[in-house]
């Protein structure tokens, strides 16, 4: 039996997505996400990313508990302070949204994040 490895993986995101950390330490993930968020918009303020922080590490958690076997997840983040829209996971790709709605509405932003998925061509490839 050869063992099973997955190829690399990349996706080039936008300012709309935040990657979610699978395996790590989930609220240093959280924190250092929400710090990376604000720096985006300009914003330096601890009681706004101790918020976003707790949001973003019940989002991730929630992710984590959904990803089976997952190799990537992102969550679309487009506006401070209007919440998380949906979450992607990568095996093909899934995405979920709150509401048809919300579906229309970031489309385009789900259609963008999958064009830009591919192989890690840079990375070495397992022997044959």
């Amino acid at each position: 039996m050869t063992d099973f490895t997955l190829p690399p993986f990349v996706v080039d995101f936008g300012g709309w997505w935040i990657d979610v950390d699978l395996d790590g330490d989930l609220a240093a993930w959280a924190r250092r996400s929400a710090e990376d968020v604000l720096a985006r918009w300009g914003v330096r303020n601890r009681r706004r990313a101790g918020q976003l922080a707790a949001m973003l590490e019940a989002a991730g958690a929630a992710t984590r508990e959904r990803q089976q076997g997952a190799i990537s997840a992102m969550l679309l983040y487009p506006a401070l302070g209007e919440g998380i829209r949906a979450g992607v996971l990568f095996f093909v790709m899934s995405c979920t949204f709150q509401s048809l709605a919300e579906a229309g509405q970031w489309r385009s932003a789900v259609d963008e994040l999958a064009a830009s998925a591919q192989l890690d061509q840079t990375a070495a490839t397992p022997a044959s």
